[in-house]
């Protein structure tokens, strides 16, 4: 068994480790192309934003989110 306080690959959920896998280009190098973290989070408002119609509230509830930390992220992404 390992430390509790880590994580390793196989920790990580498979749709996770496809979505990394399509966003770096292959699973094998990793940290290599890989996207940035704020990166990523600003993909997800984008598209969450785009589900929702705009809709900040709604887009603020699916990212587990709240409307003020939302509407910050929006303005610190230009979005």
């Amino acid at each position: 068994m390992g430390d509790p306080d880590r994580l390793d690959v196989q920790d990580i959920p498979p749709e996770i480790a496809q979505r990394r896998q399509l966003i770096t280009g292959s699973g094998s190098a990793p940290g290599l192309g890989a996207v940035s973290l704020n990166e990523l989070e600003k993909q997800a408002i984008e598209e969450t934003l785009t589900k929702t119609k705009g809709n900040r509230e709604k887009a603020a509830k699916i990212l587990g989110i709240g409307e003020r930390t939302l509407y910050r992220k929006i303005k610190e992404y230009n979005l």
